[in-house]
């Protein structure tokens, strides 16, 4: 799912994430959890949990059109 995720057009990447972009980290997270535990990852999906990381996440896609920071 993470390379489905990645291999969308980074238009597709900004809309999704402008309008659905609380549920997109949480789900992208998990997904990345279940490929390649790691501890950054599970503080991400903590903190996505809380909506602090939704406009992290839309800034990240703007600057390099992926979730990057704690993914």
């Amino acid at each position: 799912m993470v390379k489905a995720y990645n291999g969308l057009s980074f238009i597709v990447k900004l809309v999704l994430q402008i309008f659905l972009g609380y549920f997109v980290s949480i789900i992208y997270r998990i997904a990345r959890l279940l490929e390649k535990p790691e501890l950054g990852t599970v503080i991400g999906l903590i903190l996505s949990f809380f909506g602090v990381f939704w406009i992290v996440d839309l800034i990240t896609i703007i600057l390099t059109g992926k979730i990057t920071i704690l993914a």
